[in-house]
This record gives structure tokens, sequence and C-alpha cells, in this order.
């Protein structure tokens, strides 16, 4: 979530590989929001207004 209050997608097969997990928990997603929490990303407007993170997410951690 940015501070605008819009959501960036990320990938869910890329936190599965950067976490070497198979599923995604609550505990997985609370981990990545506080470990992203106040760093910069890039991110672009997909078709139909959606954000999507730009390039992987091991670029931002």
């Amino acid at each position: 979530m940015l501070y605008s209050g819009d959501g960036v997608i990320i990938d869910e097969d890329d936190i599965r590989n950067y976490y070497e997990r198979s599923r995604i928990t609550d505990g997985l997603v609370q981990e990545l929001s506080q470990t992203l929490h106040n760093v910069w990303i890039e991110y672009y407007e997909g078709e139909g207004g959606d954000y999507y993170l730009d390039g992987e997410l091991s670029d931002y951690i």
C-alpha cells in the first residue's frame, strides 16, 4: 500500500520464490509489509488502472 492509498500488486510467484515457500500466509504478508515499509519502490500502471511492482521483489529487499 502506497502513502497515496493505492495498492501495488506484487507477483505471487515472485513472493513464493523469494521466501522459498509454497504458500503465502497472513504471517508472510505481514513480514513482507514490514520489510517494504518506507522503502522507495518503482511501479507502473497496468491496463485497468492497477499498479504493479516494477522489477523483481529482490530488487527492493
